[in-house]
């Protein structure tokens, strides 16, 4: 039996690792702002679904500025899409078959061209059946409120 709430906390986790104090490098963002920002992405998927928040989420990521560093909202979006991608590739949800392409999450989410295969996978690998949709609507769900919840913590 797999135990999906552990597996979810632990990536949401890896979201909350972009606030102040817990981030080592570039610009981390406050805890109220990555909580902004999460809970923006968890509308947008409650209420538009997977490929929607993807999006939403990957506008939000511009190009670097100075000293090649990444701006606070770029850089929490991308921990999002970066975490909700390597959820989809645990060990764990791979024993699902869900058939999932997990080499997208190798990929760093700041390009055109790797935004574009990023939505291409939603297009083709999540949202091509229901069953697929459901099972990651509700991961990405979970994550994404505990994800929530862990920076309301940390402020």
């Amino acid at each position: 039996m797999i135990n999906l709430e552990q597996i979810t906390a632990k990536y949401a986790q890896g979201i909350t690792e972009c606030i102040v104090g817990t981030w080592p490098q570039g610009n981390p963002v406050s805890s109220s702002e990555a909580e902004n920002y999460i809970t923006k992405a968890l509308g947008i998927l409650q209420e538009n679904g997977i490929y929607a928040s993807i999006v939403y989420l990957l506008s939000k990521i511009s190009n670097r500025g100075e000293n090649n560093r990444y701006n606070p909202e770029s850089t929490c979006c991308i921990y999002i899409v970066e975490r909700l991608l390597a959820l989809l590739g645990d060990p764990e949800i791979q024993s699902l078959r869900l058939g999932l392409n997990t080499e997208i999450v190798k990929e760093a989410v700041n390009t055109n061209d790797s935004k574009s295969r990023i939505l291409n996978h939603i297009t083709n690998s999540i949202t091509n059946t229901i069953d697929n949709m459901l099972i990651v609507y509700r991961l990405f769900e979970q994550t994404l409120i505990f994800a929530k919840y862990g920076a309301k913590a940390l402020d």
